[in-house]
């Protein structure tokens, strides 16, 4: 994805700076690198988000440079998708005003819903 298009989305979307996180950034050009490989490692991107944690422990023993490439590009995502919903969880809490991202939105409109999506779904949005 271009950066001039990656930090619209971000910040549009998610009130986030690509620019500023330098590790998220990457994983995301790395994408753009990855989609020129075999039409199993895209099949791969595909099944990975369902596997079982214990299976995706089992599979970082491979020695294969794409999954061990792919599984820190999950992590690092993790990290900042839990950090996000945490500081916009905060915000909340303390009273402070949303901002206008649609992540901020749907943190907002999912604590006044009758059921509300848990911390993992939340952050499971931010991923998808």
């Amino acid at each position: 994805m271009h950066d001039t298009s990656l930090q619209v989305v971000g910040e549009a979307i998610m009130g986030y700076s690509f620019a500023a996180d330098h590790n998220l950034k990457k994983c995301y050009e790395n994408l753009n690198i990855r989609f020129e490989e075999t039409k199993s490692t895209i099949l791969l991107d595909v099944i990975i988000p369902y596997l079982p944690g214990w299976m995706i422990s089992l599979v970082t023993y491979f020695p294969l440079k794409y999954m061990k490439q792919t599984l820190k590009q999950r992590r690092i995502v993790e990290n900042v998708s839990g950090t996000m919903v945490n500081n916009k969880l905060e915000m909340q809490r303390l009273g402070q005003t949303a901002e206008k991202d649609l992540f901020s939105v749907l943190v907002d409109i999912n604590s006044k819903a009758n059921v509300n999506m848990t911390f993992q779904e939340l952050k499971e949005q931010f991923r998808a």
